[in-house]
């Protein structure tokens, strides 16, 4: 799977999260939006998403991999899940 496959897919998916919680994200630049600040993502968002990346893209996520860093854009988390896969 390709970079650009993985961050559609991701993208996809935090588009229907803020959809979810009445936001829209169509005017933003999506991929570098920060998740986490913006408040998009909580704590329990982000175990949704962890658990959507896992099942998604058959990873297992440490818990020493759940560091905030890596989840507070599509394009930082499509660069983690990438590593990931291979």
């Amino acid at each position: 799977m390709t970079k650009i496959e993985i961050t559609e897919k991701i993208h996809g998916h935090i588009v229907e999260m803020a959809q979810s919680k009445g936001v829209s994200l169509e005017a933003l630049d999506i991929e570098l939006y920060d998740l986490i600040d913006s408040h998009l993502l909580d704590s329990l968002g982000i175990l949704q998403l962890i658990i959507f990346l896992e099942k998604c893209f058959d990873i297992r996520i440490l818990p020493a991999e759940m560091v905030i860093e890596s989840f507070r854009t599509i394009e930082l988390i499509s660069s983690f899940v990438a590593k990931k896969i291979n």
